[in-house]
């Protein structure tokens, strides 16, 4: 029996098809998550590095006539968040005290190097003329 071989371009445009669909479905659960949870001002109080588990940030807000102080976020980006400025977190109502934050940076990253592969992949597979 012969083995059909699949070459490297099909198999870049597979993956980039993969990564583009993973990116269109997180930045959907992303955009859902910001239109179900309420925004809420904060103040990035403090940034510490912890040794184990790299760099968090902790935010104070008010939530519902609750204060919640030294809240610890759910992710960190050191390029939009500076210590002691305002930062608009996501709240459950369900969980008040477990603050939520959003970037659409990895999605769109994904999607970017998804969207490269594809068209790698496509250009390497396609004849050339001349």
């Amino acid at each position: 029996m012969k083995k059909k071989n699949i070459g490297k371009e099909k198999v870049l445009v597979i993956v980039g098809i993969l990564l583009v669909l993973a990116a269109l479905g997180i930045a959907g659960l992303d955009i859902y998550r910001v239109t179900q949870l309420e925004h809420v001002e904060s103040t990035l109080k403090v940034i510490r590095k912890n040794s184990n588990s790299g760099k968090h940030a902790y935010v104070t807000y008010e939530y519902q006539g609750t204060t919640y102080y030294d809240k610890v976020l759910s992710s960190y980006n050191a390029f939009t968040m500076k210590n002691g400025k305002s930062y608009t977190v996501l709240i459950d109502a369900s969980k008040p005290d477990q603050p939520h934050t959003t970037s659409f940076a990895l999605d769109f990253m994904m999607l970017a190097f998804g969207v490269i592969c594809v068209a790698v992949g496509v250009k390497r597979d396609q004849p050339n003329a001349g």
